[in-house]
């Protein structure tokens, strides 16, 4: 899983088998280490649940975003590409989401593209 953080705004961009873990196992998780304890971390997590729409958390350096399990079965199974919306932060603040498929760039080595998405473009 790659995270890209720009503001208030997360963008996540999931490789096939990211993709799967996250509709097998109902959440997939990505961990930066500074050092070896939990407070020298940070941790993201993207997990399924039952809601309507998403929602985030951040406690004790672990960043989660909610996803509602209908909106990530229609994404895994179709071609739909991104999943994006906006989550309160109950501070009056929002904070923007981006899911998306990890597409294949087109002057990547093969070996850089592993386990990505066909790009559409690749075939003009």
């Amino acid at each position: 899983m790659k995270i890209r953080i720009k503001g208030n705004h997360l963008r996540f961009r999931l490789r096939q088998h990211d993709v799967a873990t996250l509709c097998n196992m109902r959440s997939i998780v990505e961990r930066i280490e500074f050092g070896e304890t939990a407070d020298q971390q940070i941790s993201f997590s993207l997990e399924s649940y039952d809601e309507d729409k998403i929602s985030i958390t951040y406690e004790n350096n672990f960043v989660k975003v909610f996803i509602p399990r209908k909106s990530i079965d229609q994404w895994a199974n179709t071609d739909q590409v991104e999943i994006e919306a906006a989550a309160d932060t109950g501070k009056n603040k929002r904070i923007s989401v981006l899911i998306e498929k990890d597409l294949a760039c087109l002057d990547a080595s093969e070996e850089d593209n592993i386990g990505t998405y066909p790009n559409p473009l690749a075939n003009c």
